[in-house]
């Protein structure tokens, strides 16, 4: 991981599928085709400012940074 990046992590169980991760980056989560619910893309990283903005926006609280 890049000293200056950070990965979000989401709780299968918290998410609805709501897409909102996928929209606002979508260089970095994807819904499953399988069950609806967001992944996050293999290696993908963020800068700390838009984990955090992406993590705000998730409306069932199901991201979270990877420390």
């Amino acid at each position: 991981m890049s000293a200056d990046k950070v990965r979000v992590c989401v709780d299968t169980e918290l998410c609805i599928g709501a897409g909102q991760c996928e929209f606002v980056e979508p260089t970095v989560f994807y819904l499953s085709d399988e069950d609806g619910i967001a992944r996050v893309r293999e290696g993908a990283e963020l800068t700390l400012e838009a984990a955090q903005s992406v993590v705000g926006q998730c409306p069932s609280g199901a991201l979270r940074i990877d420390e």
